[in-house]
């Protein structure tokens, strides 16, 4: 009997430190997301999110910036404006497709976003930046490198060096070069 009480105790206190575990890890995770969330309310970028089922309904999708005041005219605008069509069909290819994430650009002249999609179980997550500036400003860039290739060695070199040690613009001329064919 003595080494079924003892088994028991220190059965006790394994759960306990197992549960103390978990609400650890919990608080931990609560203060990520209530960072990531503070980060993302108070970015000067527009980022829409979502989620839709594997039948392309829509289970969530907001989009953030802070700069607009409207978020619900935003999110309308971006899912329901003039890349609607193009928005749809990149998640019906995603769908039939064997990857589990994809990255895009999508949009026109006025707004052009970086699209990531990533399969979950029978969800597909979505997240879009804008990022219409920083492709104005790599094409300007691009425009400038060129010209300064013969008769401004040292500018180009900086240049070259500037875009060469961004990811991100390196991430969107990858895109763009696939975009544009």
């Amino acid at each position: 009997m003595n080494s079924k009480v003892k088994f028991q105790k220190t059965s006790l206190i394994r759960l306990r430190e197992l549960t103390s575990g978990l609400i650890d890890r919990d608080l931990v995770r609560s203060r990520d997301v209530q960072l990531f969330t503070h980060f993302l309310e108070n970015s000067p970028i527009r980022i829409c999110l979502w989620t839709i089922d594997k039948d392309l309904n829509v289970i969530h999708q907001k989009c953030i910036c802070p700069m607009s005041k409207d978020q619900n005219s935003l999110t309308r605008q971006f899912f329901e404006g003039s890349f609607k069509k193009e928005l749809h069909d990149i998640h019906k290819k995603f769908i039939s497709s064997n990857l589990n994430e994809t990255k895009s650009l999508i949009g026109d002249e006025e707004d052009i976003y970086m699209l990531t999609l990533k399969k979950d179980r029978n969800h597909i997550n979505g997240a879009a930046l804008q990022v219409t500036s920083r492709v104005r400003i790599l094409y300007v860039l691009l425009e400038v490198l060129k010209e300064k290739k013969s008769s401004n060695s040292n500018m180009a070199t900086l240049i070259h060096d500037i875009i060469q040690e961004d990811r991100f613009s390196l991430s969107i001329l990858e895109l763009l070069e696939d975009y544009d064919g």
